[in-house]
């Protein structure tokens, strides 16, 4: 019984092999049309719409773009299984070899945007991320999918057609600079407030309001500097320093103990310390605990046990 259990499963190992190659390599099959929804994730108006506007793209332009949503990666990795689909679907004019492909897999929540080697001039890694992350992403992370393949598929088909120009260094760099210059221009705008706290010293009034305004406006100088001549991230370190030299003048301006007034002398700063001294230790000597206060005791009390 033993042996006819074993030869019975070798019989049908052969059935077994060929139903995971054909489960792995579903997407090898021609496709019928530029979307191919194995997910399911897709109304058929929606992908009807889809295979509409990409058999118009290539009836003016011969480019490819084809659509392949599946459930899964099945642990393969994303980049060369995507090569794969679009290499074995020949994406893309055999002279041109201008094709691209959307690879989404659902359960991974993963997707790719594969370029032919005649449109990556056009279309650029740079360029592909950008989409992915401005247009394509946000939708899915809503599982919105249509939405972000409708988005993603209207900017592939406008910069497949108009030349991309990759952003300069001060466009990069212009979020993390205005945020960085708001934060320094709110701890500025402290110690300006903070410096009435120091009326009475007009000259060093006078000298921290420069110091404050310096700091700043000289580091948000050198930064603008850096960005056109670096163009690297390390072109914020001066500005970020600014900041930080913001904060520590703040502490200093709202720090004024026992520091000397402006054209008071030594004598004078001496006897000031000395007074400020022994009002501290008078108040510190009233507020002291002193024992009780003399008072007697009879039988009034309760006692209890347990």
């Amino acid at each position: 019984m033993k042996h006819f259990t074993f030869l019975f499963l070798i019989l049908l190992l052969p059935l077994f092999v060929n139903a995971q190659i054909t489960l792995y390599s579903r997407f090898v099959t021609e496709p019928v049309n530029y979307v191919t929804d194995q997910a399911g994730v897709l109304a058929q108006y929606e992908e009807d719409q889809l295979n509409d506007k990409l058999r118009n793209f290539e009836d003016s332009t011969s480019n490819q773009l084809f659509i392949y949503v599946a459930e899964s990666l099945r642990a393969n990795d994303l980049e060369d299984f995507s090569r794969e689909i679009f290499n074995k679907w020949g994406i893309g004019q055999k002279d041109k070899n201008n094709g691209i492909l959307i690879a989404i897999f659902i359960d991974d929540r993963k997707y790719r945007i594969q370029i032919g080697y005649g449109l990556e001039a056009a279309l650029p890694s740079e360029l592909c991320k950008q989409i992915q992350d401005e247009f394509i992403g946000p939708h899915f992370k809503q599982k919105n999918y249509y939405e972000g393949i409708h988005a993603g598929v209207d900017k592939l088909i406008y910069y497949s057609r108009h030349e991309y120009t990759p952003p300069t260094a001060f466009e990069r760099m212009q979020t993390p600079i205005l945020v960085t210059f708001l934060i320094g221009l709110v701890i500025l705008a402290i110690n300006l407030a903070s410096l009435k706290k120091w009326n009475n010293q007009p000259k060093r009034k006078q000298k921290y309001l420069l110091l404050g305004v310096s700091f700043l406006g000289g580091a948000a100088i050198l930064t603008v500097i850096a960005v056109f001549v670096t163009e690297s991230p390390y072109a914020l370190v001066p500005l970020l320093l600014g900041a930080f030299a913001e904060i520590l003048l703040c502490t200093v301006i709202n720090d004024k103990d026992d520091i000397k007034y402006d054209n008071e002398s030594d004598i004078e700063y001496d006897r000031r310390m000395l007074r400020q001294r022994s009002r501290s230790s008078n108040d510190s000597s009233s507020d002291s605990f002193s024992g009780g206060g003399g008072g007697r005791s009879g039988s009034g009390g309760s006692s209890s046990s347990w």
